[in-house]
């Protein structure tokens, strides 16, 4: 029998950021790159306010996705906020 194999972490690049990393500014980085995180990240209480706070702040926002993938887009100011920092 042949056939092909798919493997799906169901873990976004967000997720997987060292704790020296977990700043808005590389957050923003690879939310651009990367915009979709796993709902099964989220018990991770870290990114539950980083994504809190980007969203507060009004650099991100919610986009419709299937489950079990939140996707989230850069707003103007979070596209703003990059060009700025590069």
């Amino acid at each position: 029998m042949s056939g092909r194999i798919f493997i799906d972490s169901f873990s976004g690049d967000l997720a997987d950021l060292m704790p020296r990393q977990r700043s808005p500014r590389i957050a923003l980085n690879v939310l651009k790159k990367s915009p979709r995180v796993s709902c099964f990240d989220m018990d991770k209480r870290w990114l539950q306010y980083l994504i809190r706070d980007l969203k507060r702040d009004g650099l991100i926002e919610e986009l419709p996705e299937s489950y079990p993938w939140i996707k989230f887009a850069l707003t103007e100011k979070g596209e703003q906020q990059i060009k700025e920092e590069a």
